[in-house]
């Protein structure tokens, strides 16, 4: 997986700070359908039969602020880091923070995510949720309940290409829609 992210032509979509790919643009080679498929065996009781909604990667600028908080729309989110340990600067952060908290039932994730909830941001809607932050670890595995806000966690990598940090995400299942 290192090496199709260093190599591959699938990286389209252009954010402020990070580059994107995703599994209908070409982001879904052979190895990343087996990985699926061996999560599915590994965690049985957890993935199952739960059908894959996304798949995406992420490669971020060095210096960048990554992804603001958010939640996504789906039961069961999967994320990894492929980039070598040795491309982080600092060992205790470069990860993702995970908030304790989940959006209000029936929130559209499309508006909650881009606009926000009612007057106030997504920053201020997580400030003081108990959080847990997870550092960066080539090839760590964080799986968690999609709905709970997330962000990027500071990150500082080395320059160059090759030291960029790469986000792997997949999201099982549908998210049960609940009326407010």
């Amino acid at each position: 997986l290192l090496q199709f992210s260093l190599e591959a032509t699938v990286w389209f979509d252009l954010k402020k700070g990070y580059f994107g790919a995703y599994m209908a643009q070409g982001f879904a080679n052979d190895v990343l359908l087996q990985l699926v498929e061996e999560l599915r065996r590994g965690f049985p009781d957890l993935i199952g039969d739960l059908e894959l909604q996304h798949m995406w990667a992420y490669k971020y600028n060095q210096g960048s602020k990554g992804i603001n908080v958010h939640a996504d729309d789906a039961l069961l989110n999967l994320n990894f880091w492929v980039v070598p340990d040795s491309a982080n600067r600092n060992s205790s952060s470069g990860g993702m923070v995970i908030y304790l908290k989940e959006p209000p039932a029936g929130f559209d994730a499309l508006t909650f995510n881009n606009v926000g909830y009612g007057d106030i941001d997504l920053d201020a809607f997580a400030a003081g949720s108990p959080s847990i932050v997870i550092p960066y670890r080539q090839n760590r595995l964080v799986m968690f309940k999609s709905t709970l806000l997330h962000a990027t966690d500071e990150h500082d990598f080395f320059p160059g290409y090759e030291s960029r940090r790469v986000s792997v995400t997949f999201l099982f299942g549908k998210r049960l829609q609940q009326s407010t």
